[in-house]
């Protein structure tokens, strides 16, 4: 049963996709509500991607910032501070 309900998904938005109509008169003109079917096309793209193209966090490194050769600070607040 759930298979069949994504079958039907993907056939709906490969159709739309094929189509000239916004998602919203598609989406009326099947008598599917615009928000299920916004969600459709999102399922639908998010399977169509590939690993190497879905979002990914990196990890960066952060090194230690360079200590000041000279500061001037007025009242806690730097001013000036040069480097080597």
């Amino acid at each position: 049963m759930v298979s069949q309900k994504k079958a039907e998904m993907f056939a709906r938005v490969a159709e739309w996709e094929r189509s000239s109509m916004s998602v919203v008169a598609f989406a009326q003109t099947c008598g599917i509500g615009e928000r299920k079917f916004y969600y459709w096309v999102q399922k639908v793209r998010e399977a169509s991607m590939s690993s190497d193209d879905k979002a990914e966090f990196i990890e960066i490194g952060v090194s230690t910032p360079p200590t000041p050769y000279f500061s001037f600070d007025l009242m806690s607040l730097p001013l000036l501070k040069i480097y080597r």
